[in-house]
């Protein structure tokens, strides 16, 4: 292992053990988390599990690391074949 995937994934780790205590959930069931604005959600739309912008940020730069822009500010052409 790099130490850039190393680092990554301290900080990666780090950012996730925040957004898992400043929003209580334990069990995502594997989902995508995504953001629409300040909102944060998991799996879709109807679960909703914040609506702090430092954890949406926080979420935001999750996926980015990971290379998944998708999942960042969805909009609502991306529920069209849900």
């Amino acid at each position: 292992m790099s130490i850039y995937k190393n680092e990554k994934s301290i900080i990666e780790d780090k950012m996730w053990e925040i957004v898992l205590r400043e929003t209580g959930v334990e069990d995502d069931a594997g989902c995508d988390w995504f953001t629409i604005g300040d909102n944060t959600y998991i799996g879709n739309v109807d679960w909703l599990v914040s609506v702090d912008s430092e954890i949406a940020e926080l979420i935001n730069a999750i996926n980015c690391l990971k290379c998944r822009l998708e999942f960042i500010n969805y909009t609502s052409e991306t529920f069209v074949n849900e």
